[in-house]
């Protein structure tokens, strides 16, 4: 009886329980304090708190309990958030999940034509990668164009001094982040510039989310008037910013410090590396009459924020490659006019050829524009080039004698092999640094393509200028000659770094 009792006991408490769990509130699944990897103290959770605790679920976790607030949110995953801030719920797709939500998006107007154009078999491959701050910005306002009609604009004028690098920014754009800018809907980072060619993170995501649907969330816009200058009150310095610096290498400044180092870079034109940078000596490099005539100075970095992060980095990999394989790297810094400057990182086959560069130039390097670049395709390229890329010989003369090249008089230049494998791994090392692991591959394999159909048809001219979304989505310029064999690229900034 007592036991008959006890289960009696436990089945009321059971009953009582689930009773009194019925009438709490629940709380939804994607409550921002379910995501273990989101901090307590993280700068956007209440509002991801607020937004995942709306019945709309605009921004959604996954199903490992995270939110990944560092991932790069997808072009499909964008337009499934503002979709889903509009109100609207649908299905997932049998062939692509985010089909409904594309399709939808195209009906109401918020992507036209072929503004998301697939190259290839997969129609929604534009789709799958990142969306850039530009994208987002056209998509916001066509959306909330829509959700709440009859927005009076102000003078652009008025706006775009609040932009910083508003000149620098695809023209596609301008007026896209202008009206956002205006409505409130995005800002800028804290030196005050928008890159509206960077990609968009989840966790910048919440906040654009929710002032969508909140209307008090929005920036308070203050417009400028005619001849004033807008004021920030969060400024940074050039390369102050944590993710613009590199990681510091302790192993590769003390390196730098040693004299080693003077085997196997150009040192008298570094004036120090520290801390995830490197400063530069520009009396080495330029004239005195040249303004930023500096014993030690940082590149700046408003029209190219990686600069200093892609510098540090390359000239790191690049040292440890030359120990490893012999060669002789050169970096500098010139700043040759008071609003024009570039990084140059050179490879050279050793210390000789440095020495003698006038004569034999590297086998390839690099410049890096920090600075407004000339325009050196007038009418043809649509985005300032921030990359050129010169990629001469990348085999020894020592090589090719071993094959019988010097002896060769047929002309039929085909049948050698003009690639070294250790020189292959160098610039592809450089090119990686840029553009991203798998980009830079699919950039190299591109160059070795062409250099075999150069080298089998020397009469063949090449004249490209062309979007390229398998190099990181960058304008891409190639202009090959019957006189001239080196391979020399420009290309835009990176939208998207894989």
């Amino acid at each position: 009886m007592k036991t008959a009792l006890r289960r009696g006991m436990i089945l009321i408490f059971v009953i009582a329980t689930m009773l009194v769990q019925a009438a709490a509130p629940t709380q939804p699944i994607y409550a921002a304090s379910v995501f273990k990897d989101v901090p307590a103290n993280a700068w956007y959770v209440d509002s991801l708190t607020r937004i995942t605790q709306d019945s709309r679920h605009i921004l959604e976790g996954y199903g490992d309990g995270t939110l990944k607030p560092q991932g790069m949110l997808t072009v499909s995953e964008f337009v499934k958030c503002i979709i889903a801030a509009r109100g609207i719920s649908l299905p997932a797709g049998k062939t692509y999940w985010a089909q409904p939500y594309i399709d939808k998006a195209k009906e109401l107007g918020y992507i036209a034509g072929n503004e998301f154009a697939s190259i290839g078999s997969d129609p929604y491959k534009a789709y799958k990668r990142q969306v850039t701050r530009g994208e987002m910005a056209r998509l916001v306002v066509r959306a909330m164009e829509d959700i709440e009609p009859g927005y009076k604009y102000r003078d652009e004028k008025t706006i775009t001094p609040l932009i910083k690098d508003y000149g620098q920014m695809s023209s596609v754009y301008k007026a896209w982040v202008v009206k956002a800018y205006d409505m409130g809907m995005l800002s800028g980072y804290p030196d005050g510039t928008f890159k509206a060619d960077r990609g968009l993170t989840r966790a910048e995501t919440v906040t654009v989310c929710l002032r969508m649907i909140d209307a008090s969330a929005r920036e308070k816009v203050t417009p400028v008037q005619p001849g004033t200058n807008p004021t920030t009150s969060s400024a940074i310095t050039p390369g102050s910013g944590s993710e613009y610096k590199a990681d510091p290498d302790e192993e590769f400044e003390a390196f730098m410090r040693s004299a080693e180092a003077e085997k196997y870079i150009y040192t008298d034109a570094i004036a120090e590396v520290k801390d995830g940078l490197i400063y530069f000596d520009t009396t080495v490099t330029m004239p005195e009459d040249v303004k930023r005539y500096s014993k030690r100075i940082l590149p700046p970095d408003k029209y190219n924020p990686y600069a200093n992060k892609e510098v540090y980095e390359m000239t790191r990999d690049l040292v440890n490659l030359v120990r490893k394989y012999g060669g002789f790297v050169s970096v500098g810094f010139y700043p040759y006019a008071d609003t024009r400057s570039y990084l140059m990182i050179e490879y050279f086959e050793d210390k000789g050829c440095f020495e003698n560069r006038r004569i034999a130039g590297s086998m390839f390097s690099v410049d890096i524009w920090t600075e407004e670049p000339i325009e050196e395709f007038p009418g043809k390229q649509k985005e300032p080039i921030t990359y050129k890329w010169q990629i001469g010989s990348l085999c020894t003369g020592e090589y090719l004698r071993k094959q019988g090249y010097d002896d060769d008089t047929s002309g039929n230049y085909s049948k050698y092999d003009f690639t070294e494998d250790r020189y292959v791994e160098i610039a592809q090392s450089m090119l990686m640094n840029i553009y991203g692991s798998k980009q830079g591959k699919n950039l190299m394999n591109f160059i070795l393509n062409d250099k075999k159909l150069s080298w089998s048809n020397p009469s063949r001219t090449v004249d490209m200028c062309e979007y390229r979304e398998d190099f990181g989505g960058c304008e891409f310029i190639y202009v090959r000659t019957e006189s001239f064999r080196a391979f020399v690229i420009h290309t835009s900034g990176v939208k998207v770094k894989r």
